[in-house]
């Protein structure tokens, strides 16, 4: 997936829905600069900004943002069904995440465990 891709779709969606770059700007309380760093691919859309979008515009398409998929911007119903998709998606990797970090945590921990008891038994001469 192109890493620029969300700009491209988040200065088209501007520039359908916006007079200026500088109303989307302070709208969400940013430099009117940081859209022209989008455009131009010299700086990724952050998260915040692409949540705040999606919450200031409920017709926008959380799927084709992010995506690329669908229209830009959907009825109520298949806003309702991607929003449902797109919050499973982000629970599901952030599952993945915690478990994989678990995991990793757990193996520390046995691994501290293991040299704790070798360094009692010197200790104890065992």
């Amino acid at each position: 997936m192109n890493k620029f891709a969300i700009n491209q779709r988040i200065v088209k969606y501007i520039e359908k829905t916006e007079p200026s770059y500088v109303e989307f700007a302070k709208k969400h309380g940013i430099a009117s600069q940081n859209v022209t760093l989008w455009k131009s691919n010299k700086s990724n859309v952050s998260t915040g900004i692409i949540f705040r979008t999606l919450e200031l515009d409920k017709k926008l398409n959380p799927r084709w943002l992010l995506f690329g998929d669908g229209e830009m911007f959907e009825s109520d119903k298949q806003l309702h069904k991607a929003m449902e998709d797109i919050n499973l998606q982000i629970t599901t990797e952030g599952a993945r995440d915690h478990l994989t970090l678990i995991k990793e945590l757990k193996k520390e921990n046995d691994s501290l465990k293991q040299e704790l008891l070798l360094l009692y038994r010197r200790v104890n001469n065992k």
